[in-house]
């Protein structure tokens, strides 16, 4: 009868409800490590709140203001607009960007019966670059207005989104990235190498930055051949009918397969197209080949061509390998540092590389929140390092050659620059003091000068008001002379395209980077004469490389089946000229600029004739024109500005003008032109997706009705800054009952709150049985503001115990109060310490007790508890998908327990909780995990063991007098507030062993079937969910003596006879392990997550019955 009343009440709330909760244990999650105090203020505007802090004034100010610019754009593409104003969080530096707690302990999949609530709020580190800057702005933002237009609006939107869609990667993340970058040359280069090795038929396979890339590819192949408007189409049909592929069929009219056949031709052509005119890389000379979870970002030749060191990253986490090219086989790694990114964005500038001499290796890198220069000499494997002071994110270094001055390419408060830094010395003198971005230096030998790469429209150095419009993101070559007094630059190249990373061998010419073609290869530049030429004809873009001065060795990096490789050429061709055909999407956009130009002169014209003026002939002005270069004159004005001599300056004896002496302080040029020459005015059709200029009124081109409407808002201007007010907001509610084996069926109300920078967050819920009697309320608040965590913790537990047939009811509460205190070690791990008071009390309710001479009369009685919990967490699992975990967990914890008012109560417990989920092959998973806890003291508490958490139906052993959970009507039996139940043993009930030790060792194949074979769409959360598992326990719990001794408190019993001085020992030869096997299913259903277990248990060498388990929530 009360398996029927379960049973009808299950199914009851299976339509009241939709997920269990699931709560663990233990308590794992990341955190994040803060090195300094962020004193937040902000700017308001109509649609964004753009928030910094100390220093960051100027990028926050321009930042909001572009992103009001563009926010009509991005609507516009989206056909979706927000319901509330967008919070941006701005910080200097990717370093401070990840010392933010927002998104600390996201999770893939939640606890059942939560529904969080969408925020509209972003963060963004200024990368480095204002061009960089713009596009992270953009992508960000429109990364944000996605997930709000899918998974946004009322409660009831979120609620039923929440669980009824979901989106692959490339979706989302390929949609901004296109509508941040449009159709550039990463994206370019990555399709073509991916098409090539295969057609592109699962893209829902492809995680995190290939995503990215494919799903940017896929929209731009949609608005490429379809239009742009159907970018908002597709996107609103997806949040109607929650299917991505369906969505693209029935806007564009063509089943998915053919859309997918039709994305891979249009790229193989082009592919095609390239591989015949270009030449394909060879795979011999390929020295190093990562896996595709790593990225090299640097690779650098010694002068003399006798190593090679480069620089790799795995998620934010980086190694500094040194390869002796003179002997095989060895790669060493000098410097290793950082740690892996979880949630947040990964900074791939660092590190960066520079030889001083032969033997001496300069590497810039981030460390404990800073960034430093470690000097290493490969002889003696000895390291000096310096820490460089009032500068932010460093873009690129190059040092003298056996001197003591570096130049950096370094921002400061929202500017790149140029700085020079001594290596002797603490001192630092900016170079250049204006607003462009300047990259890639490299001292040019036997002379006093520096060529670099610059996004500047002028060859004056302008510091006036920074102009995010005028930042693009086409790339040329400068010379600047550090001798020189005044505030100009030499222009080396004009191109409407990136060139990028010079390298001057000699004084006489300079090889760099150029996507002027459309694939990144290299080219020479003859200062003499000023003849450019490509030298070079990859398929495929070099991302990173550098040349002996002798020329004779040539070392890159770029793509090799889909992964990063470092090529080593020697005695490479560098003098021949080899002439390329442009790619399609360099083709598209000299096509544009050229339309471009033509509609403006157009324009003139009609205006001129309109106001009666006559129409002269003017010539074109050749102001960066495609393919166009200086002209030969540039090293007889860069002899002009050298100094008098061989030209050639000290690098040891180089002074810094009106030097200050305190640590680290910047000594700024004054620029002595406020104004610069020229318009200047450069047009970025590289990343033509910035569109700024008026196009033809085509039907595609109008803007939306949505669009006009916002422009005709009147617009409000900026205001602040205002200081930061803290604001509280609810993150999520949980609504869904529990099965507590003690407490019994109850409901479980819980909400979880925090500011916007999730610096303060507050925990609360209550656990309530169904007759009401028994329950829990707990409420935590956490500060995280700072390096050290705080908290606070209140907890509240009743346990009803009517025991009908001796007619006697106890009520046992257990109240307790945390003050924590957490050192977080890095991101994955944090030590503990928590004081804690608690007191547990008794209460007597059988109406009969107070009766005369009634014998089962006892007095309420309350003990008091002082103690501290000791605690050392680690935790960098990532959960990939719904009870799809990889990574490895581990807690190792004391706690102990001082009986204030009865030091019998007094006890301690340490336990060991280490779990680790190994990926196999794709979702395939093989999960482990090993427990042991102990009790000490007077007071010996007890685990329970055997069965699983939430189960169905469950059922409790009794194991006789010594029964933990055995309630005697004169004996209050308070233990029962600290009992713990060690789960899962499947194939037994609980308490099937107690004792005061317990090991348990379980072991899960997890096999999500559908999705292992399937990569599309899978709208049914039945089968999209659908996970086999194998699984394997084993575990014992005993008081006294081990199961690993031959005589244990499991198969030895010891009686006694009253007073007599004998015992007898009896042995029964019982196996104190149990242990289980056998196989489940865990799916989606009805909302839950439900499992299905069939354990063969295994007792005294004897396999049982098979028993079947439901049980509701995830695996451990």
């Amino acid at each position: 009868m009360l398996k029927k009343s379960s049973l009808i009440l299950f199914i009851t709330l299976l339509t009241l409800t939709q997920t269990i909760a699931q709560v663990g244990m233990a308590r794992f999650g990341k955190n994040r490590v803060q090195y300094k105090n962020f004193n937040w203020r902000y700017y308001s505007s109509e649609n964004f709140d753009a928030y910094f802090y100390d220093g960051g004034n100027d990028i926050a100010r321009i930042g909001i203001e572009y992103l009001e610019e563009e926010f009509d754009r991005i609507t516009d593409m989206l056909g979706y607009a927000p319901y509330s104003k967008i919070k941006v969080f701005i910080f200097n530096s990717p370093i401070d960007l990840k010392q933010s707690n927002i998104g600390v302990n996201e999770k893939t999949f939640t606890v059942g019966g939560q529904t969080d609530f969408v925020k509209p709020i972003f963060e963004v580190a200024f990368p480095g670059t204002l061009e960089q800057y713009k596009e992270d702005l953009v992508f960000q933002a429109t990364k944000l207005l996605i997930k709000d237009m899918m998974f946004g609006g009322s409660i009831a939107d979120m609620f039923q989104n929440s669980y009824l869609m979901s989106l692959p990667e490339w979706f989302v993340n390929g949609a901004a990235a296109y509508i941040a970058r449009g159709w550039d040359v990463e994206m370019d280069n990555f399709i073509r190498d991916m098409v090539k090795e295969k057609p592109v038929k699962k893209p829902n396979k492809h995680k995190e930055r290939e995503a990215e890339l494919l799903g940017q590819a896929i929209w731009n192949f949609i608005a490429e051949k379809y239009g742009r408007t159907y970018i908002s189409n597709v996107l609103n049909l997806t949040r109607i009918i929650r299917n991505e592929e369906r969505s693209i069929s029935g806007t564009l009219g063509v089943p998915y397969k053919i859309f997918l056949n039709e994305f891979n031709e249009y790229y193989m052509s082009q592919a095609s197209f390239v591989y015949e005119n270009y030449t394909e890389l060879d795979a011999s000379n390929a020295l190093v080949i990562n896996n595709r979870d790593l990225v090299i970002n640097s690779v650098k030749l010694s002068p003399e061509g006798n190593y090679l060191a480069y620089s790799e990253i795995n998620r934010g986490r980086y190694k500094v390998h040194l390869i002796n090219l003179n002997k095989k086989n060895k790669d060493k790694i000098i410097l290793r540092g950082g740690y892996k990114v979880i949630n947040q964005q990964i900074d791939y500038t660092m590190p960066l590389l520079s030889w001083q001499s032969e033997g001496t290796l300069g590497i810039i890198h981030t460390r404990y929140g800073n960034t430093f220069l470690t000097m290493y000499t490969a002889t003696s494997g000895k390291k000096r390092r310096k820490r460089l002071n009032r500068i932010n994110q460093v873009q690129g270094f190059d040092i003298v050659k056996d001197g003591n001055l570096a130049v950096l390419s370094a921002d400061n408060k929202g500017n790149n620059d140029l700085y020079l830094i001594s290596l002797r010395r603490n001192s630092i003198k900016r170079i250049t003091g204006d607003f462009y971005d300047d990259i890639d230096p490299r001292f040019v030998p036997e002379t006093s000068s520096i060529v670099f790469s610059s996004n500047r429209t002028t060859d004056t150095i302008y510091n006036g008001k920074t102009d995010l419009e005028k930042i693009s993101g086409n790339y040329n070559l400068f010379i600047y002379n550090i001798d020189s007094t005044r505030n100009r630059v030499f222009r080396v190249t004009n191109n409407l395209s990136r060139n990028s990373q010079p390298i001057a061998p000699n004084e006489h010419e300079i090889y760099y980077i150029s996507d002027q073609q459309g694939v990144a290869n290299i080219q020479k530049y003859e200062l003499k004469t000023g003849i450019n030429k490509q030298v070079s004809s990859f398929a495929k873009n070099i991302k990173d490389w550098d040349i002996t001065y002798d020329k004779e060795k040539l070392a890159y990096v770029s793509l090799l089946q889909e992964s990063e490789a470092v090529f080593l050429e020697n005695n490479p061709e560098l003098n021949e000229n080899k002439f390329t055909i442009q790619t399609k999407r360099r083709q598209l956009i000299n096509a544009k600029f050229v339309a471009k130009r033509l509609q403006e002169r157009r324009k003139n014209e009609i205006q001129k004739e309109a106001s009666g003026a006559p129409v002269k002939e003017t010539p074109e002005k050749e102001d960066a024109v495609p393919g166009q270069d200086a002209q030969p004159s540039l090293l007889d004005a860069f002899k002009r500005e050298a100094p008098t001599g061989d030209g050639v300056f000290n690098t040891d004896e180089y002074t810094f003008s009106n030097e200050i002496k305190e640590e680290g302080q910047i000594i700024a040029q004054e620029p002595e032109i406020k104004q610069p020459d020229g318009d200047g005015t450069f047009v970025d059709t590289d990343n033509f997706v910035f569109e700024t200029e008026a196009e033809p009124e085509t039907q595609e081109n109008k803007y939306s009705f949505l669009s006009a409407y916002s422009r005709l808002r009147e617009s409000n201007d900026i205001t602040g800054p205002n200081d930061y007010q803290t604001q509280f907001t609810a993150n999520n509610v949980v609504t869904s009952f529990e099965i507590d084996p003690l407490i019994g069926f109850g409901l479980r109300l819980e909400t979880q709150m925090n500011d916007l920078l999730e610096d303060h967050r507050f925990y609360g819920g209550i656990l309530a049985a169904t007759d009401l009697k028994s329950g829990e309320v707990y409420g935590e608040y956490q500060y995280l503001k700072h390096t050290i965590d705080y908290g606070g913790r209140y907890y509240r537990r009743t346990i009803f115990r009517d025991i009908r047939e001796s007619q006697f009811q106890h009520k046992y509460t257990l109240n307790q109060f945390e003050l924590s205190a957490s050192i977080p070690l890095s991101v994955t791990t944090r030590f503990t310490v928590t004081p804690i008071y608690a007191y547990t009390q008794f209460f007597n309710l059988d109406p009969n007790a107070y009766l005369v001479n009634n014998s089962n009369f006892v007095n309420d009685q309350k003990d008091d508890y002082l103690g501290a919990k000791l605690e050392l967490v680690f935790d960098n699992s990532v959960a990939r998908d719904l009870n799809v975990i990889q990574g490895t967990r581990g807690r190792i914890s004391f706690l102990h327990y001082e009986g204030v008012s009865n030091g019998e109560k007094t006890f301690s417990n340490l336990t060991f909780d280490i779990r680790n989920y190994q990926k196999i092959h794709r979702e395939l998973t093989l999960a482990t995990r090993l427990y042991y806890g102990m009790y000490l003291g007077p007071n010996q508490q007890n685990y329970l063991l055997g069965g699983l958490d939430n189960w169905l139906f469950n059922e409790t052993n009794q194991t006789g007098d010594n029964d933990p959970l055995r309630t005697m009507p004169q004996t209050p039996n308070t233990n029962i507030l600290f009992l713990q139940y060690l789960t899962p043993l499947r194939g037994f009930d609980y308490n099937a062993l107690n004792g005061s030790n317990a090991l348990l060792i379980n072991a899960e194949l997890r096999f999500p079937v559908i999705k292992y074979f399937y990569r599309g769409p899978i709208a049914s959360n039945f089968f999209r969910n659908l996970q086999f598992v194998g699984f394997f326990d084993v575990g014992s719990a005993w008081t006294g003596a081990s199961p690993f001794d031959e005589e244990n408190s499991i198969n030895t019993e010891t009686l006694k006879f009253g007073d007599s001085p004998f015992e007898a020992k009896i042995k029964n030869f019982k196996n104190p392990w149990l242990s289980s096997y056998g196989f489940g299913m865990r799916t989606v259903l009805l909302g839950y997550y439900v499992k299905l277990d069939v354990a063969y248990p295994v007792e005294d060498y004897e396999r049982g019955k098979a028993r079947f388990f439901v049980s509701l929530g995830y695996d451990f």
